[in-house]
C-alpha cells in the first residue's frame, strides 16, 4: 500500500510540470497546523496508553512489560551475544529446516542460550500492562524485523529439546509465552508489517504446540491450566483496528508531516531503524500543486481512509466483520493508477474552468478528487489482511479445542463423538468471539480435524486431534 501511493503522489507532482507559475494553495497552513496538532495529540495518547491483559499463570509483575520485551529485541549484555549469536548461525538459512535437522550448531546455541531465553520471555510476559514498546509515539520500530522470526524457530527448538528430555508440560508452557510475547508485540497502535511478523511468529509456535500435544502426556490438571491459558490467549487477542490506527500515524508521518518539517526533524519515538523516510515532492519543484500541498493533501487522504476503514472494521469487531467489511470496499469499481494520473488531472482542470466555478469552488473540487484517488488506492489494500491476522486465531481456537477432547477423556474416558460436539461447551469454544465465525469439526479415522471457515483463506491444512479412548 505504502509503495503504491508513493507512486502517485509522485505522478499527481509531475503533472502540468511545463507551468512556471506557482499553482494557488488547495490547503490553507491554518488547516496544516489543525491536522499536524491533531497528529501529534494521538501520538501521545499513543505514548501513555496502558494495554492490561491477564497474566497466564502466578501473579503479574509491576510496571509496564515493555522495557523487558525489549530485552528481547533488543537485546543487552549476555542475552544480545545469544541472540546475536542465532542471528550470524541463521543468516541465509531456512530455520524451520534447521529446527528440524536438529543442527548440531543450532543445539549448541540452544544449551548455551536457552535457559537464559526462556528466563527473559517468562519474565517479558510477567506483565498485565504489555503494549508493544513499538507503538506510534512511544517507539519505532527496528528496520529489520526478521531476528523476531528466528526467535520464534528458537523458541520451538527449545520447546522440543525440553519434551525430549521429558518435560513436555513445561515446553508447552514456553510455547504460550511465545505466543503472549508476539501477542504483546503487535499490541497497540502498531503498524501492519509489525502486526503480521508477529501473527506469523505465533503460527510458527502453534505448529510447535501441535505435534507436542501428541506426544506429551498430559494430567487433568495440566489440561486444565493450559485451558484456562488458551481462554485468556484468544480473550486479549489484539483487535485489528489497532493496526488501522497504527497505519494512519505511519502515513500522516511519513507522507504528510515528515516532508513539511525541516531537514533532520525527529517525531515522538523516533523513526523506524533511526531512518528518516526519504523527503518526497515538497521541494518546490513540481508545480501542479504547491510545494506544501503535495504533502499535506496526505493528511485529508489518511483521515478518509480512517472514516472509512472504521466503519468496515469497528474497535472490538470480529475478524469476520472486518474482513466483510474490507471486502466490500476492495469490490468498488477500479482506480485510475499512475498512467491515468496526467490526463485525468488535465480534464479536471479543464472541468473546473467550464464550470464557471469561484477559485474556491475549484479548489475543494480538485482537492477533493485528488483525495477520492488516493483513498481508493490505498484502502483495499487492508483487505486480505483481516484473514491473515484470523489464521492464527483459527489455529488458537483448534488448540482450545484440543484441550476439550482431552478434558472430555479424562471425565469420560472416551473419546467425544459427534453428539458430543454439539453439546456444551464444544460449539461455544469453536466460535470464540474474536474470530466471529465458527470452526469446522470433522470426525476422522484416528480423531477430528479442525478446519477453518472458508473466509479464513486457509488452504493447506486443518489442525488434526488424535484420540484414543482410555
Amino acid at each position: 500500500m505504502h509503495a503504491r501511493l508513493a507512486l502517485v503522489l509522485i505522478a499527481l507532482g509531475a503533472c502540468g510540470s511545463s507551468s512556471s507559475s506557482q499553482p494557488p494553495r488547495l490547503i490553507s497552513e491554518e488547516e496544516i497546523a489543525r491536522y499536524e496538532k491533531q497528529v501529534m495529540d494521538r501520538l501521545e495518547a499513543s505514548k501513555v496508553m496502558t494495554c492490561k491483559r491477564p497474566v497466564l499463570r502466578g501473579e503479574p509483575l509491576p510496571g509496564p512489560a515493555a522495557p523487558d520485551m525489549m530485552l528481547l529485541t533488543e537485546p543487552t549484555g549476555s542475552l544480545a551475544t545469544c541472540l546475536t549469536s542465532l542471528e550470524t548461525f541463521a543468516k541465509n538459512l531456512d530455520m524451520k529446516k534447521e529446527v528440524e535437522a536438529r543442527t548440531p550448531a543450532l543445539l549448541e546455541i540452544e544449551k548455551t542460550c536457552g535457559a537464559e531465553i526462556e528466563a527473559a520471555l517468562a519474565r517479558a510476559v510477567s506483565h498485565e500492562d504489555s503494549c508493544s514498546p513499538y507503538r506510534s509515539g512511544a517507539r519505532a520500530d527496528l528496520e529489520v524485523l526478521m531476528p523476531r522470526l528466528r526467535l520464534a524457530h528458537f523458541l520451538g527448538l527449545r520447546a522440543r529439546v525440553l519434551a525430549g528430555s521429558g518435560d513436555g508440560v513445561k515446553a508447552l508452557w514456553l510455547l504460550l509465552d511465545g505466543i503472549q510475547l508476539f501477542q504483546d508485540l503487535a499490541r497497540g497502535r502498531v503498524t501492519l508489517i509489525s502486526s503480521m511478523v508477529h501473527t506469523a511468529s505465533v503460527g510458527i509456535l502453534l505448529q510447535h504446540i501441535e505435534a507436542l500435544l501428541d506426544a506429551v502426556a498430559l494430567a487433568k490438571p495440566d489440561v486444565d491450566a493450559l485451558a484456562d491459558a488458551v481462554d485468556k490467549l484468544l480473550a486479549s487477542e489484539p483487535p485489528f483496528s489497532d493496526v488501522l490506527e497504527g497505519e494512519r500515524d505511519f502515513l500522516d508521518l511519513t507522507y504528510a508531516l515528515a516532508p513539511l518539517k525541516p531537514e533532520g526533524w525527529v517525531p515522538p519515538g523516533g523513526w523506524q531503524g533511526g531512518k528518516a523516510p526519504p523527503r518526497g515532492s515538497a521541494d518546490g519543484t513540481k508545480p501542479m500543486m504547491n510545494a506544501r500541498d503535495e504533502s499535506a493533501i496526505m493528511f485529508l487522504v489518511s483521515e478518509e481512509i480512517a472514516k472509512e476503514t472504521v466503519a468496515a472494521c469497528p474497535p472490538g469487531a470480529s475478524y469476520r466483520v472486518c474482513s466483510r467489511g474490507f471486502k466490500e470496499l476492495s469490490s468498488r469499481p477500479a482506480t485510475p493508477n499512475t498512467d491515468d494520473i496526467e490526463k485525468l488531472y488535465s480534464d479536471l482542470v479543464k472541468s473546473t474552468a467550464t464550470q464557471s466555478l469561484s477559485p474556491e469552488q475549484a479548489r475543494l473540487q480538485i482537492r477533493s478528487t485528488i483525495v477520492q484517488i488516493l483513498k481508493s488506492i490505498a484502502t483495499p489494500s487492508f483487505a486480505r489482511y483481516p484473514e491473515k491476522r484470523a489464521q492464527a486465531v483459527v489455529a488458537l481456537t483448534a488448540l482450545r479445542l484440543h484441550l476439550q477432547v482431552l478434558r472430555h477423556q479424562h471425565f469420560h474416558g472416551t473419546c467425544p463423538d459427534k453428539d458430543d460436539f454439539a453439546r456444551p461447551p464444544f460449539p461455544a469454544l469453536a466460535n470464540p468471539p474474536v474470530l466471529g465465525d465458527p470452526v469446522g469439526i470433522a470426525v476422522v479415522a484416528d480423531g477430528y480435524e479442525v478446519t477453518p471457515p472458508i473466509w479464513t483463506e486457509v488452504r493447506d491444512r486443518a489442525w488434526r486431534i488424535r484420540c484414543q479412548a482410555r
